[in-house]
């Protein structure tokens, strides 16, 4: 297992999302202060892929994992097994009553294709694709802290256990399991096979030969077949002329018997001769009449119609109206005209009249103006004259000559406006009159155009009785040609009905002779009469011949199917002595059609056995390799049902990973320690600094548990991926220690160092969570973890 991208939300120290990428990256260091969440990317590598983080005790304890105060945490993990791409995804949410559940868990490839949808399924699918158990995991791949001397101080069964499955060694297990199932299912095969063996039936060679003597019997026959071919074509081909013949000369008779002329000959023709008669009478009478009808066309088409005479004999009657309307208009007008005149002499009349009353009225005003005045005093106000304020009202008495004079003016002023509206109502009336005038003179000018081509109105009249005239002769024309052509229409399908039936007679005629034009009958003549009968005179001549030509066709077919039975005869009991059946007599076809058959059937037969023979050989030679196939897989499933072989495979690789963490073990602790496996199968400590002291494993300081933990952990990642082969490979692509390197002193530290760097010479992923300086400056790759007030962020850093 390689990651390639982790991703996290709400997760741990990651409150915020942040992103990890280990693309290209082969070696690094996770670095940064305590509490910054170094470790926190180590347990989101498990979580994501086993729904646990390692330092919880309770697999199943999911809320640790959120962020404080957070309520859902979502961790994204693409990574790589042998080279394919997956990518797994957890969310864990919080609920109701502060209850934290798995909302979300899915694996699939990064193609697309779902391995695990639910909770349920994941952790199977991660360990099918992984090959580790989270166990395992947590001790080859992930070491967390405090997980380093879980492998030194496993129980020998639960080391066992673990190389077990590291190595596939179950692999023995499961052969044994397929060498019994392949035992059991070859003894199935030699169950069928000899139940096939059984139903093959004995081998019967006599049989055979008899199907052979069979078959050699019908090739013979057919070939005589093959060889009467010809003839039976032969016979068939000249009973097929002679019957032709035959038929041909019956034919013959049949048609000579039917030559006769029928006896209403000529009544048809002459019923023909009458109605071509009447048909060129009825003509000749339809061709007068069209030109009659033609000729009064002419006439009537170049003179008026009397239609548009009559309408003009209107115009000229209202002419001669229109001209007296006019001259009374006129008349009119000239009145008006007077009137108008009149009535504008008495209007300038009357306005002097008013003028003179108004200057007299201004005179007496004059003459009396102290009363006028009087009358715009008020009481209060200012005299106009004196510019005393007035105390009382004189009293206002008019003048009499003061009244008289404005009742003139009122009078003057009356007569001015009857006079006035006199005068509007004369010139109303002349301009209405000359309105009247100027239409009717419009209207009669329009009038004597339209008649202006046409002479006076007596000339009209004239015209008008021409054009009735024409009219009439037309119509009785018309009449003519519709009457004339009424009898054509009657006349011509009779001539066409006998036209018919002389035709069809003639063609009863021309049918009969063309029935035996075969044998040269006379030829026809101009008339249908006499060259009927001298078709029947040849007829009656030609008979006796055609009736001795069928009877020679007939008697010479009966001699050609003779032949042709007593060939087939033959051939019939060739046939019914190789034990083929014919009822009745059998055509050539038939016969042909039953010997093919038969060797048809012998064949199939013939092939049946020989087929059963060799398959009895084929199937008791599979027998005999099933049976030793079943002996083989049963020995070797004997020989695979003890586990010794597998517990001296395991005791082999677990006896070379002590030695080689044995090897590094003494190198770290400067020569001090070195590690034994004893008889029970428990790790030992050697201590060389104490005369070779062997003692337990669990007798070591902290600091020095820690480095054979380390020992045998880096021993481990070394050596499992060679001992175990392809699945130790996809295992143990990368390898991730989160353990304090602060407690080795320098030289060891370097050692440590050297030993983690080769660990990557092999194209695995290495991932180391220090906080010793000079280890981190080694790494090519760091990713400097930095706590924040909210969240920890994450920054990569090269060199």
């Amino acid at each position: 297992m390689r990651p390639v991208q982790l991703d996290l939300h709400g997760f741990g120290a990651f409150r915020d999302p942040v992103t990890i990428d280990f693309r290209a990256v082969d070696f690094f260091a996770l670095v940064g202060a305590t509490g910054a969440g170094k470790s926190t990317v180590l347990d989101a590598i498990c979580f994501a892929l086993y729904g646990n983080v390692p330092r919880y005790d309770d697999q199943r304890l999911v809320a640790a994992a959120m962020s404080l105060g957070a309520n859902e945490a979502r961790v994204r993990l693409e990574f790589e097994v042998g080279g394919v791409g997956y990518v797994a995804v957890r969310v864990v949410r919080r609920g109701a009553q502060n209850k934290v559940s798995t909302k979300e868990a899915r694996l699939e490839r990064t193609t697309g294709e779902i391995l695990a949808g639910r909770e349920s399924e994941f952790r199977g699918a991660v360990e099918s694709v992984v090959g580790l158990s989270f166990e395992d995991f947590t001790r080859c791949v992930v070491l967390p802290q405090g997980a380093f001397a879980r492998f030194l101080h496993d129980k020998p069964a639960d080391r066992q256990a673990l190389l077990v499955r590291l190595l596939d060694l179950g692999v023995y297990a499961r052969l044994m399991q397929r060498a019994t199932a392949r035992a059991t299912e070859r003894q199935r095969v030699l169950d069928h096979l000899g139940g096939e063996l059984s139903g093959l039936g004995p081998d019967d060679p006599e049989a055979v030969e008899r199907l052979r003597e069979q078959l050699g019997g019908l090739g013979r026959l057919s070939d005589r077949l093959d060889e009467a071919a010809p003839r039976l074509a032969e016979h068939r081909a000249e009973l097929q002329r002679l019957e032709a013949t035959g038929a041909e000369a019956l034919g013959h008779l049949a048609a000579l018997d039917r030559i006769g002329a029928p006896s209403w000959l000529a009544d048809h023709a002459r019923e023909l001769d009458r109605a071509m008669t009447e048909l060129a009478h009825a003509e000749a009478a339809a061709a007068e009449a069209a030109r009659t009808l033609a000729a009064a066309q002419q006439a009537a088409a170049e003179q008026p119609a009397p239609g548009e005479l009559e309408r003009v004999l209107g115009v000229f009657d209202r002419v001669t109206k229109g001209r007296l309307v006019v001259l009374e208009r006129e008349r009119a007008l000239e009145s008006a005209r007077e009137r108008a005149a009149g009535s504008s002499a008495d209007v300038l009349a009357a306005s002097a009249a008013v003028d003179a009353a108004r200057a007299e009225l201004r005179t007496v005003e004059h003459a009396h103006l102290a009363h006028s005045v009087a009358l715009t005093l008020v009481p209060g106000e200012p005299c106009p004259v004196c510019e005393h304020p007035v105390d009382r009202l004189p009293l206002a008495v008019a003048p009499p000559a003061l009244a008289d004079a404005a009742s003139r003016l009122r009078v003057a002023e009356a007569e001015r406006d009857r006079v006035a509206a006199a005068a509007a109502q004369a010139r109303d009336e002349f301009a209405r009159a000359e309105a009247q005038l100027r239409a009717g003179a419009a209207l009669l000018a329009e009038l004597e155009l339209e008649i202006g081509g046409y002479p006076d109105e007596a000339r009209t009249r004239v015209m008008l009785a021409e054009a009735e005239r024409r009219a009439e002769v037309l119509a009785a024309a018309q009449r003519d040609a519709r009457l004339a052509l009424g009898a054509l229409d009657t006349v011509r399908p009779a001539v066409e009905r006998s036209r018919a039936r002389v035709a069809a007679v003639g063609a009863d005629f021309h049918g009969q002779r063309d029935a035996v034009a075969a044998l040269g009958p006379p030829p026809p003549g101009a008339e249908l009469a006499p060259a009927w009968a001298e078709l029947e005179a040849w007829a009656a001549r030609t008979r006796p011949g055609v009736e001795q030509e069928a009877a020679r066709a007939a008697e010479a077919g009966e001699r050609v199917r003779q032949a042709s039975s007593a060939l087939l005869g033959t051939l019939a009991t060739e046939a019914g002595g190789l034990g083929i059946e014919l009822s009745g007599a059998a055509g050539e076809d038939r016969i042909r059609s039953e010997v093919t058959r038969a060797a048809a059937g012998a064949e199939h037969r013939l092939a049946a056995a020989t087929s059963a023979a060799a398959r009895r050989i084929e199937l008791e030679a599979s027998r005999n390799a099933a049976e030793e196939e079943r002996s083989v897989a049963t020995e070797l499933a004997r020989q695979l049902r003890t586990d010794r072989f597998q517990r001296w495979l395991v005791e082999s690789a677990f006896h070379e990973l002590a030695e080689r963490a044995s090897e590094l073990l003494l190198r770290l602790s400067n020569g001090q320690f070195s590690l034994r496996v004893n008889s029970n199968g428990e790790f030992t400590v050697v201590d060389h600094l104490a005369a070779d002291e062997e003692r337990s494993v669990r007798t070591l300081s902290g600091g020095e548990t820690f480095q054979a933990s380390l020992a045998l952990a880096l021993a481990l990642s070394e050596h499992v991926v060679e001992l175990g082969g392809e699945r130790g490979q996809r295992a143990l692509e990368s390898i991730f220690l989160d353990e304090g390197f602060g407690t080795l002193d320098p030289e060891s530290l370097d050692i440590v160092a050297s030993t983690i760097e080769s660990l990557g010479t092999d194209g695995r992923m290495v991932g180391i969570v220090t906080h010793v300086r000079d280890l981190a400056e080694r790494v090519p790759v760091r990713f400097r973890v930095t706590k924040g007030p909210r969240t920890s962020t994450i920054e990569r850093e090269e060199g």
